[in-house]
């Protein structure tokens, strides 16, 4: 999958708090770096994941699909995957 393709893939996913288990996070970071930061506008934490090491693993389409319905997001500056909890 190239950029284009996974920006089409994520791009009605739009930032909401969300419910994900630490077995989805493991799963994720099985082929790229999860991180949990904190939005410093509403003090909400989130998880976060750079696109291009996704893109640059081996991650199955089917592990991207079950992140959309997650609902992770692109960031505004379409560098990151994220999902608020």
């Amino acid at each position: 999958m190239d950029r284009k393709d996974f920006i089409e893939l994520f791009k009605d996913n739009r930032k909401a708090k969300r419910e994900i288990s630490a077995a989805s996070i493991a799963n994720i970071h099985k082929f790229a770096e999860v991180s949990l930061r904190m939005d410093n506008d509403t003090l909400d934490y989130f998880y976060e994941v750079y696109i291009d090491d996704l893109l640059g693993s081996e991650i199955p389409d089917e592990e991207l699909t079950v992140m959309k319905e997650q609902g992770w997001f692109i960031s505004k500056d379409k560098k990151n995957l994220r999902i608020y909890i």
